[in-house]
């Protein structure tokens, strides 16, 4: 439902701000992460893409995980504290 005009010719959904920070976690590390894990190295096949990204998605332990929510939770906190739906130039 967050897509541009959805809410104008629907007259339903969320409007959207744009230029919106990437709160979710996929957003913001578990896509880079993977990317960066399943491409590392040449593919030789198409059927080894999928046995790469179960590899890599394996890989990432529970502290990293926890990392990843306590960044969530500080971009969360960050958008309570500025009263705001951006974040623009703010590192956490």
């Amino acid at each position: 439902m967050i897509a541009k005009g959805y809410t104008e010719t629907f007259d339903t959904g969320i409007n959207w701000p744009p230029y919106s920070p990437d709160l979710s976690a996929c957003d913001y590390f578990l896509w880079g992460y993977l990317k960066d894990n399943v491409y590392g190295e040449p593919i030789e096949t198409k059927d080894e893409l999928p046995d790469r990204i179960r590899k890599a998605a394996r890989e990432i332990d529970s502290s990293t995980c926890i990392r990843v929510l306590q960044g969530f939770e500080k971009r969360v906190r960050m958008l309570t504290l500025r009263e705001s739906w951006h974040i623009e130039n703010v590192m956490v």
